[in-house]
């Protein structure tokens, strides 16, 4: 039977038949439980002006959300097409998320995204920073290149990236300690150590900028943000068998999947 509804949907409300994402794995008893935030249309909360402009990101297991920050005043677009579904993200335009105080300590803990590149830099992508600190870990794409770096200009990595618009990317990124580990799709991790003024304890993850700060616009670029993934309480690159890795890199492949 075949329902016929005249009024208008709230945000969320369509969710479009795509094939189940793999789900991160449950961890062992007394871990955290691994966060997963897909960009789809029933996690999304849009504003009451204009629902593409999302406002509320809510994660799949619905236990946390990540909001836009201060100078970020008209929400994150959300694009349903062409698919993957993504958040969209554009040069020196801020709009940029937080998920305030998600990991308890940042000395053991790993988060990572999965996006597709544009014509553009992606630029800053996430940033780790401690409560009450002002340096801060960020992970960007930029001219041809993954980038990890320390806002003290202590640390920093790179690592290879396809600059070639439409490619679907997988970042992972692990601290233990001051030792941070960054993965690029499926090759293996790049390892280096942060500065000594690098605290650790409880953080916020921004999405798409790099802290509440309104400047650096350059630092801003463009990309669509398919999925962000948080493991609170562990480094999953310290262990090459970590059930959490196999489950993004599943992830990534099945992005590949929906471009293709």
């Amino acid at each position: 039977m075949t329902l016929i509804y005249h009024g208008s949907l709230p945000p969320g409300a369509l969710v479009s038949p795509t094939r189940p994402a793999p789900k991160l794995p449950r961890p062992a008893d007394g871990a955290a439980i691994p966060l997963h935030f897909t960009a789809r249309a029933a996690d999304l909360t849009g504003s009451a002006g204009d629902p593409a402009r999302i406002i509320r990101w809510a994660a799949r297991d619905g236990a946390m959300a990540a909001l836009p920050i201060g100078p970020n005043a008209d929400g994150t677009v959300f694009e349903p097409t062409p698919a993957p579904p993504a958040l969209r993200f554009e040069a020196e335009t801020h709009g940029g998320l937080v998920l305030s105080e998600v990991i308890a300590e940042s000395a053991a803990c790993s988060f990572g995204l999965i996006f597709q590149t544009t014509e553009a830099d992606a630029e800053t992508l996430l940033t780790l920073q401690p409560l009450g600190l002002k340096d801060y870990l960020f992970l960007a794409g930029r001219g041809g290149e993954v980038l990890a770096g320390q806002d003290a200009g202590v640390f920093a990595l790179s690592l290879p990236l396809i600059r070639a618009a439409g490619q679907v990317v997988l970042v992972l990124c692990g601290l233990t300690g001051r030792r941070v580990s960054v993965a690029v799709n499926d090759l293996d991790p790049v390892t280096g150590t942060l500065g000594p003024g690098w605290t650790g304890g409880a953080a916020d993850l921004f999405i798409g900028c790099r802290g509440q700060r309104a400047g650096l616009r350059r630092k801003l670029g463009s990309f669509r943000l398919c999925d962000v993934m948080v493991w609170p309480d562990r480094d999953c690159l310290a262990d090459p068998a970590d059930a959490g890795v196999d489950a993004a890199r599943a992830l990534w492949h099945e992005r590949q999947r929906d471009v293709a």
